[in-house]
């Protein structure tokens, strides 16, 4: 797909997703983090990877204070020159911005490999890739890791294997 069809779909679904009213926001937000609660059993252990949310994205917070009480370490990516690092996050930390307004962990938090990572998107394509925000942000660099081994998630538990469609009813 050329970048130019990248881009009218991304815009086309950022409009959409903007005009959403703050209640179906809120809404479907909920929807969508208890989905993932509720399928939190079948995650492998270890650290899953979540974004904070920008502008109307869903709000993670609820999702990630449930993962941590079920006993999940969560960690936030932090943009590092242009490639991401994941630290671990913990409730009422602080958070600096970041590149592109991010809210990140500070670099005082420790770093981590995350076992399965929820990532941010703006759509899918009709083949059902990801398209994000065009930054190219969201593969784990070595950085991301204290240890030799591969930073790299199985490509099973990235989040885009676990697709929730947006309907006129909601989502399903």
């Amino acid at each position: 797909m050329s970048a130019a069809a990248k881009a009218e779909i991304r815009a086309a679904a950022l409009a959409k997703r903007d005009a959403l009213s703050a209640e179906d926001r809120a809404a479907f937000s909920a929807k969508i983090c208890q989905r993932i609660l509720d399928l939190a059993a079948s995650l492998p252990a270890g650290p899953v990877s979540i974004f904070w949310p920008i502008r109307s994205e869903i709000d993670t917070r609820p999702l990630m204070s449930g993962l941590a009480a079920l006993g999940f370490p969560v960690a936030l990516p932090r943009v590092e020159g242009s490639s991401l690092e994941f630290r671990l996050w913990q409730s009422g930390a602080a958070l600096s911005v970041g590149k592109f307004g991010l809210s990140e962990p500070l670099t005082s938090a420790p770093l981590t490999r995350p076992a399965t990572m929820l990532i941010p998107l703006a759509a899918f394509d009709t083949d059902l890739h990801r398209i994000g925000y065009g930054k190219g942000l969201t593969a784990p660099s070595p950085r991301s890791t204290p240890s030799a081994k591969s930073a790299s998630p199985s490509p099973a538990n990235r989040c885009g294997t676990c697709r929730l469609k947006a309907t006129t009813s909601g989502w399903t």
